[in-house]
């Protein structure tokens, strides 16, 4: 009797603890589906950036899709350095109406850089 209960209680703790396993892989592929994305995006507008170029700028939506996979400490230091991203990108970059061609603010493709790379700190694969 006693063999018999305890193959069922081994039985039930390893469906319980493969169910746990299967749950936490399924939530590790929808945080990479995520992040990924966003991941490649930053990387390439850092290159463009590390080039003196700002063609495609970081909008509010690609990072909407990763706030609900971070911590909330890490979803407020992506916030601020998107916020600052976005003010810097507002405020440094002109449009020179007499010459027609775009004048960016002295030392802004450093700073842009700078924001991206705390962006990258906070969002890494799993």
């Amino acid at each position: 009797m006693n063999t018999l209960l305890g193959s069922i209680a081994s039985g039930l703790i390893a469906v319980l603890v493969g169910h746990r396993l299967i749950l936490s892989k399924d939530k590790r592929k929808e945080y990479n589906e995520a992040v990924i994305p966003l991941l490649s995006r930053l990387l390439k507008h850092k290159d463009e950036l590390s080039q003196d170029m700002l063609i495609n700028r970081i909008e509010d939506h690609s990072i909407d899709n990763v706030k609900f996979f971070i911590s909330n400490r890490n979803e407020k230091k992506l916030m601020h350095h998107f916020k600052l991203y976005s003010d810097l990108c507002r405020v440094g970059v002109k449009n020179n109406a007499f010459t027609g061609l775009t004048d960016y603010k002295p030392g802004l493709f450093n700073e842009l850089i700078f924001h991206v790379d705390g962006m990258l700190s906070t969002i890494k694969r799993k």
